[in-house]
């Protein structure tokens, strides 16, 4: 099948009725979109037929022009020679080869659908004049009565056997032609008198091989195949045992207060020991009798900490105190919607604003943000700006992270974004249409 400006294929036989030597020579063509379907039924496609004598490019003995129109199976049939002419090639002077050349859109901007050897059966034309300059064949006369069957006369002596030819090479099978309608059933002519046996013939010489048929349009790729279910999650390893609390180590005197020294480097953390067993609370002791507080002595050295004491029992928890009178009104009111977010306007506090916060979503101008949406932006009136710099400040940003998005205002202008490697440009369509999509996202490949 021949592609052509990607629109249409074609696939053509030819075939010769030679019953009472018309000169003409059948064409059949389909006429398919780039998809392989056969175009819609009515199309006008308008069809030049050239035949060359001797070669693909040999002088021109017939050219025709003619509108085919396809039938509801993309089918379109014509008789080349019908508007006469046909009768003017010379067959006898060799190899003769078709050309067809067709527009599509029934117009005169024909294209080359190549040149084709016509074979054999073409060259039957020849036979109207058996190469010896005889007129044309008379009509057929009425058929005559049928005459009585004659006796069978005597079997005669069997021939001499001749010897048998050679047998010729087998030609190569030519493409199969698209399957013509049956025609009726013909009636049954009388039965002729049984000629006498003729002596057999050589074996015919192998017809010519056919071309090899135009490649065919390659099939569109198939769909990608469903990726493949999650692996199961492995188990998480046992927790290890908690170790024993080691005891407390008695506090040693406090010594009097030095001079105070160099602050020393800060040493590295130590490892953490295991937290010991938390010892039961021992009884609390009785709250002693609180003495006179004496005189402020002349601070010693800090003695060696005491052993801890048995905490005393709880004492009983005292009455209710009377309540107190309420405080006066912070500075932050109650919003009016949950997820209302304060700002500051240069002289107090706005509580009912436009921005939105629902501890995992955020929205500006909606209160109902996309629970897909970390940031969720909402305006008629209003874009997003990123930050704009040139090139030479683009290029100095020290380790950008990937996925960082600028604009850049010099050079090739427009939005880049850093894929981890390289700093990569992407545009809208126009300056007044912009992108079709309302949505940027950054995968792990880029935008």
């Amino acid at each position: 099948m021949k592609k052509l400006s990607g629109l249409i294929a074609l696939a053509a036989i030819i075939n010769v009725s030679i019953a009472q030597i018309p000169q003409l020579l059948n064409y059949q063509a389909v006429v398919r979109n780039s998809n392989g379907q056969p175009v819609a039924n009515g199309s006008n496609i308008n069809t030049k037929f050239i035949i060359h004598d001797g070669s693909t490019n040999g002088t021109v003995v017939y050219q025709e022009t003619v509108i085919l129109i396809s039938n509801q199976f993309g089918l379109v049939t014509h008789a080349i020679g019908s508007n006469g002419g046909l009768q003017s090639v010379d067959w006898s002077t060799g190899a003769k080869y078709l050309q067809v050349e067709t527009d599509v859109s029934g117009g005169n901007n024909f294209t080359d659908m190549g040149t084709t050897q016509l074979l054999s059966v073409p060259y039957a034309l020849y036979a109207q004049t058996s190469g010896n300059g005889a007129g044309a064949t008379g009509a057929t006369g009425v058929q005559g009565a049928q005459g009585n069957t004659g006796a069978i006369g005597a079997t005669g002596q069997q021939g001499i056997q001749g010897v048998q030819g050679n047998t010729g090479a087998t030609g190569l099978v030519g493409n199969t032609g698209v399957q013509g309608a049956q025609g009726n059933t013909g009636a049954i002519g009388a039965t002729g008198q049984q000629g006498i046996q003729g002596v057999q013939g050589n074996t015919g010489a192998t017809g010519l091989v056919g071309n090899t048929g135009i490649q065919g349009v390659q099939g569109n790729t198939g769909a990608t195949g469903a990726t493949g279910p999650q692996g199961v999650q492995g188990i998480t390893g046992a927790t290890g045992t908690q170790g024993a609390q080691g005891n407390t180590g008695a506090i040693g005197a406090t010594g009097q207060q030095g001079i105070q020294g160099v602050q020393g480097n800060i040493g590295a953390t130590g490892l953490q020991g295991n937290n010991g067993v938390t010892g039961s609370t021992g009884i609390q002791g009785n709250t002693g009798v609180t003495g006179v507080t004496g005189s402020q002595g002349i601070q010693g050295g800090v003695g060696a900490t005491g052993a801890t004491g048995v905490q005393g029992i709880t004492g009983t928890t005292g009455a209710q105190g009377v309540q107190g009178n309420t405080g006066a009104t912070g500075f932050l009111q109650n919003g009016n919607v949950a997820g209302n977010t304060a700002f500051w306007n240069g002289s107090q506090w706005i509580i009912n604003s436009n921005i939105y916060n629902n501890g995992g979503n955020i929205g500006i101008g909606t209160t109902s943000p996309d629970s897909t949406a970390i940031l969720n932006l909402s305006s008629t009136v209003s874009g997003v700006l990123v930050p704009r710099m040139t090139n030479s400040q683009l290029i100095a940003i020290s380790n950008p992270a990937t996925g960082l998005l600028l604009y850049q205002t010099d050079g090739n202008i427009g939005f880049y974004y850093y894929n981890g490697t390289n700093w990569v440009g992407f545009y809208t369509a126009t300056s007044t249409g912009g992108s079709n999509s309302s949505t940027l996202i950054y995968t792990i490949n880029g935008f």
